[in-house]
């Protein structure tokens, strides 16, 4: 969607893999990552979490990945879509009616 509508829709992705709370995401973990985004021609920002999976999902609420939060064009949370989801079937069509 961001490719269709550049001026419009932004999309983000945030890598929850990291685990150790003592220190930084390791440099294999970043390029397994990076890897990951090119095997799936996604091309948009990447984060890699420096907190905890649990520290991070607990704080957002989130109960099963793969995780995916759709804000409006207000900033605010339109819905978040958890588990078993589509992105072309159910986040891409969320987004579409809120271009609309």
């Amino acid at each position: 969607m961001q490719k269709k509508h550049p001026d419009r829709v932004v999309a983000l992705t945030w890598n929850l893999d990291h685990d150790d709370p003592e220190g930084a995401p390791s440099e294999l973990l970043q390029q397994n990552v990076l890897d990951q985004l090119a095997e799936s021609n996604i091309e948009c920002e990447n984060s890699i979490a420096s907190d905890t999976t649990q520290d991070v999902l607990e704080h957002y609420g989130i109960f099963s990945l793969p995780a995916a939060h759709v804000f409006g064009p207000d900033g605010k949370l339109v819905k978040t879509f958890e588990g078993a989801f589509s992105y072309d079937e159910d986040v891409e069509r969320l987004i579409a009616s809120l271009l609309e």
